[in-house]
């Protein structure tokens, strides 16, 4: 046993390399499920921990091969997760291995070590101590995690007239500002979409965006409530709506009053026939109906929904109240403009930066970095040295999430204790140590911090169950009860039976009329704020309503275009408020007129541009008096939307119920994909570039249509340019009994097994493409170029060790995951059994939030995806071709393409 972690750690540091040897935590850490590391050394461990986005937790299982994680799933026991994954956790895994990263502790550039650091920083702090701290401040983004905060708490009484400043460019203030006023406290809002029978959304991308996203598409499809969607941009959750209208942002917002209106709430100033039918539908389901509005809407369309919810009963019910999750005791903007006024009036010696990138994301007004080069002293960590790291005296590289011990809070409040699943690989630390560092405990480890604060927890935790810790083997137990499980039980957020206002209806203003052209600030549905730019993963994915890759446009509608006589493609300088920047535009059905929209988070790497140069804290999210000028430079958009086309040909006609049993006396593999429940968020995607070892080929390989991607997600608009019905289509190898790539192929590297699985065979592949040619569904894939990176120590270590990764010259395309089908036939035939139903799940199914891929046995007769093709009527894709597909499309009228 002895010799074999030995020969493990050798393995591993020659993988690494000299500058990141890969190893074990030194503290204890505990995986999830009943087998320790000791009995099976040579097998996959999985560990329950989150991975953050916003300041909140997704509960997920990160696998690991002899210490390295190399795949992230969903956590089926943690409320945020149900098991499943969006395209932000898994994408964590590239950065984890990215040489990209941060890797040293620098002043002013000149690598220094912690001690360094730790000396300079005392001696600072000493200064501050003389004053209480009066010129110390500590800009964090928003902090969810309890111990953070307890230790900021700390920190705040040594240094009495110290500041905290919590900042974040997608930040919630619109929500919480309303909320403050309804309720006159800060309370939080869940929303229970297994119990509504009709919700309205008032620009609200609940299916795909935020931090309750994963768990609101699990509820919203398992119930599928009559859905009814105002928006500027189409998004996945405006694709699934039962109906959907378009406006601009000020015309929200007046929709949004014309239904309080229509409800009763204010008087009606104007009749809206759209927000009376909406009404009527609303009142049909009082208690059972949800109105909710987007993070990015101004704070009278939050109380328009909150008036709307109280007036039918459904708060409480169908939306919960609760106690708000993060620590936050002012508005997040309003808190950094606090700190730039005391910037401007020399009041900050020292400025401690904990995470997030304010010099490119803060407001244009506020001119961050101008401001920043006044503070004397000026910290900063972060995963990567950005503008802000730039510009800081000190820089701190921050631990990976996979690399430390924290915890975080979900969106229902359920805490998760982050344990590290590899030590570090550079020179990281965490918030945790550096506050610790600051309070003179330089040398205190995150999982010392963490136990020190959770030991106090625990016992309250206890007292709320009715029961006593009385010894520290309590608090093991309770210590490693919460680690394997991936979550603190009894930690979600306390629900409140409190009531708004009485005269609630007085806080709604008459609409403004609306703007000629308005701008609209939304996150990008792949590199978020900017966060995940440069994460060539999330970079290559795909954007779901636009099939962008690599870059961001300009987006409005054709109306609007040819008003402004503008086509895709073209350049033009949007100007506001005096300040400019260029962009392309791209023409998106669906659309609504008289509005731009622009997505943030690009023009760091390259790619795309920057929205946030004209975005100022009074136009935070939208803005009046946006002018477009068209510009003689032409853009070619790196866009997916015409790739890998088939043809034109009818996809699915009709549908019909089947008997799927098979001649096969073992296993017949297939697969049910319900294209009604797709959001075409790109967890599935992500997911199968994860497991697969599937590399980016980046934006030049990608705009001549050689991107790798085994599953892809077809967009398809029907109806009316201005008012489309959207469709969501994965395709992948729909692995046919009667395989047109099969016959064709001159070296046999295409073959069919006895399961049912089209299989690549790829050391004789001599890269021919006859099969590619041959195959309707255009899903297979060569590689033109070395696309995987096998020379970089640390990139080798991403690469799933179970699947083969691949050279240049040769097809691969959709396995089924053939790889898992291997491992639980082994383990069954280990125990004398047939695999049972659910014991294969494929990448993709694994990661759908909303259960829309269901793969199993075609023998089983109790599996899901016999009793699904048995129960509901289904179409194989482009079926008339009489490949006989094992994949099969559940239909309820047909669909073209």
């Amino acid at each position: 046993m002895k010799r074999l972690l030995e020969r493990r750690e050798f393995v591993l540091s020659a993988l690494a390399g000299l500058g990141a040897c890969t190893r074990q935590p030194r503290e204890t850490i505990l995986p999830w499920g009943a087998r320790a590391e000791a009995e099976a050394p040579d097998r996959p461990l999985y560990f329950a921990t989150a991975t953050p986005l916003g300041g909140f937790g997704l509960g997920v299982l990160v696998k690991t091969l002899a210490g390295r994680p190399v795949k992230v799933e969903g956590n089926p026991e943690h409320p945020a997760s149900l098991g499943a994954t969006d395209a932000f956790a898994q994408s964590w895994l590239w950065s984890l291995y990215d040489p990209a990263r941060a890797q040293t502790i620098t002043e002013n550039g000149r690598p220094r070590t912690w001690a360094h650091f730790t000396e300079w920083l005392g001696l600072a702090l000493r200064e501050q101590r003389a004053c209480q701290g009066e010129g110390l401040r500590i800009l964090t983004q928003t902090v969810t995690s309890p111990t953070l905060a307890w230790q900021i708490a700390e920190l705040l009484e040594a240094f009495p007239a110290a500041r905290w400043h919590q900042y974040e460019p997608l930040c919630r203030d619109p929500g919480r500002q309303a909320v403050r006023a309804a309720f006159g406290r800060d309370v939080d809002l869940i929303y229970r979409f297994d119990r509504a029978e009709c919700v309205v959304s008032l620009d609200a991308d609940f299916l795909a965006r935020g931090a309750a996203a994963v768990r609101y598409a699990r509820d919203f499809m398992s119930k599928r409530p009559r859905l009814l969607v105002i928006e500027t941009m189409p998004s996945p959750t405006g694709s699934k709506a039962d109906e959907r209208r378009t406006a601009s942002p000020r015309e929200i917002e007046g929709f949004s009053l014309a239904l309080a209106a229509e409800m009763g709430i204010v008087p009606a100033t104007q009749r809206e026939d759209g927000a009376a039918r909406w009404a009527r539908e609303l009142e049909r389901h009082r208690g059972a109906s949800i109105v909710l509005a987007g993070d990015e809407q101004p704070a009278q369309v939050h109380l328009a929904a909150l008036a709307i919810n109280h007036r039918l009963g459904n708060l409480g019910r169908a939306v919960e109240i609760t106690e708000p999750v993060e620590a936050l005791p002012e508005l997040e903007l309003a808190s950094l403009s606090e700190l730039a006024r005391d910037i401007d009036a020399g009041r900050v010696e020292m400025l401690v930066m904990l995470g997030g990138d304010p010099v490119r994301d803060a407001p244009a007004d506020l001119a961050f970095a101008a401001r920043l080069a006044r503070v004397r002293l000026r910290v900063h960590t972060s995963h990567y040295l950005n503008d802000t790291s730039r510009l800081a005296v000190w820089h701190v590289p921050e631990a990976h999430p996979f690399e430390t011990w924290s915890d975080i809070r979900a969106f229902d409040g359920t805490a998760t204790i982050m344990q590290p699943l590899i030590a570090p690989l550079w020179e990281g630390k965490s918030f945790h140590e550096l506050l610790a560092a600051m309070r003179g405990r330089p040398d205190t480890s995150g999982y010392e911090l963490l136990r020190e604060h959770w030991r106090g927890r625990a016992y309250s935790l206890f007292l709320r169950a009715g029961r006593s810790l009385a010894a520290e083997e309590d608090f093991e137990r309770f210590w490693r009860r919460s680690l394997h499980d991936g979550f603190v039980a009894g930690t979600a957020a306390e629900r409140l039976s409190i009531e708004p206002r009485r005269d609630l209806a007085r806080l709604l203003a008459p609409p403004k009329p609306a703007a000629p052209l308005e701008v609209s600030f939304q996150p990008d549905a792949t590199v978020w704020d900017g966060r995940f730019a440069g994460n060539a993963w999330l970079e290559e994915l795909p954007k779901p309503m636009t099939k962008l890759a690599w870059e961001n446009a300009a987006y409005l509608s054709r109306a609007t275009a040819s008003r402004l006589g503008l086509a895709s493609g073209d350049v033009v300088e949007l100007r506001l408020d005096g300040r400019a920047v260029h962009a392309p535009v791209l023409v998106v059905p669906g659309h609504a007129d008289g509005a731009v929209t622009l997505t943030l988070g690009y023009g760091r790497h390259g790619g795309g541009f920057d929205a946030g140069r004209i975005r100022t804290s009074a136009g935070f999210f939208a803005a009046e008096g946006l002018e477009v000028v068209r510009t003689a430079r032409k853009h070619a958009l790196a866009s997916t939307q015409e790739h890998h086309r088939m043809e034109g040909r009818p996809l699915l006609e009709g549908g019909r119920r089947v008997e799927s049993r098979t001649t096969s006396e073992e296993y017949a593999w297939g697969m049910v994909i319900d294209p009604e429940a797709c959001t075409g968020c790109n967890a599935c995607v992500a997911a199968c570039v994860a497991e697969n070892n599937i590399p980016p080929v980046g934006r030049d390989q990608l705009m001549r249509g050689r991107e790798m991607h085994w599953l892809r997600i077809d967009l398809y608009a029907e109806g009316p340019e201005d008012a489309p019905r959207f469709v969501h289509l994965p395709v992948m190898c729909v692995h046919c009994e009667n395989a047109p790539c099969e016959p064709v192929c001159p070296t046999g590297a295409t073959v069919h097994s006895a399961e049912g699985l089209n299989e690549m065979i790829y050391n004789r592949c001599v890269g021919s493409r006859y099969c590619a040619n041959n195959c309707p569904y255009k899903v297979r894939r060569f590689n033109f170029y070395q696309y995987a990176d096998q020379t970089t120590p640390v990139r080798r270590m991403l690469y799933n060790p179970g699947v083969t990764v691949r050279t240049r010259g040769v097809i691969e395309k959709c396995t089924w995951c053939v790889q898992r089908i291997s491992a639980a036939r082994i383990a069954a035939a280990k125990e004398g059994r047939r695999i049972r139903d659910g014991e294969v799940v494929t990448a993709c199914q694994g990661a759908c939030p909303t259960g829309a891929i269901v793969f199993g046995d075609l023998n089983d007769p109790a599996s899901r995806v016999r009793r699904l093709l048995a129960g509901r009527p289904s179409a194989a894709l482009l079926e008339r071709l009489g490949t006989r597909p094992r994949t099969r499309y559940l239909v309820s009228e047909p669909r073209h393409g």
